[in-house]
């Protein structure tokens, strides 16, 4: 076991896009949540879309054709996410109050707030953490979308997603303090995290 792996499960907060029939998006990439009950997400890199990524402060975008030699350049190769010179993984802030409400322009749909537990391989931010595995287990949003996505992955519905918050002890734990780190080292990441994956 590294010292990035956690087997117990901590909670973190994110915004989906919800679209037709419930179905769950991330807000910053094209990747479709599991819409049903129980699902562990996995996350995977995919090198094209984070390239641009490797400082945690560029924002999240493809770069192109060229890549993958630039991560070449950089003596990135392909690999397991999170990794700790990459951008991938699957975001989540501490912080409910933290996740943006705004739905990606050139995403059809609205934005839903969402509880979610993160373990496995886990790489600790000032303000979030990327995490190798997650659940869904609550949803925030008054919406008929909302209440669609959470009739699919079954969890419930709350009308603010500071109601996220009383549920969070039910599914796991708050982050170790002892493992975030100070915010000199890595910051500005509150633009990626709630989004990418």
């Amino acid at each position: 076991m590294t010292d990035r792996h956690l087997n117990r499960p901590v909670v973190g907060y994110r915004a989906f896009t919800v679209r037709r029939g419930g179905r769950l998006f991330s807000q910053y990439s094209d990747v479709e949540w599991p819409s049903f009950p129980g699902v562990t997400f996995r996350a995977k890199c995919e090198l094209e879309r984070y390239a641009g990524m490797m400082d945690l402060s560029s924002r999240l975008a493809p770069v192109g054709e060229h890549a993958r030699f630039k991560l070449e350049l950089q003596g990135i190769e392909e690999h397991d996410a999170p990794h700790v010179r990459c951008g991938c993984g699957i975001h989540a802030l501490y912080d409910v109050g933290s996740v943006s409400d705004a739905t990606v322009p050139w995403e059809e749909g609205e934005a839903v707030f969402g509880l979610v537990t993160g373990w496995g391989e886990v790489i600790p931010h000032p303000d979030g953490f990327r995490c190798s595995h997650a659940r869904i287990h609550a949803l925030a949003g008054a919406s008929t979308e909302a209440r669609a996505a959470a009739l699919n992955c079954e969890v419930p519905l709350v009308g603010r997603r500071s109601e996220l918050v009383d549920l969070a002890p039910r599914f796991g734990r708050p982050m170790p303090t002892h493992l975030v780190p100070e915010e000199a080292s890595v910051r500005r990441i509150e633009h990626l995290v709630g989004g990418i994956v």
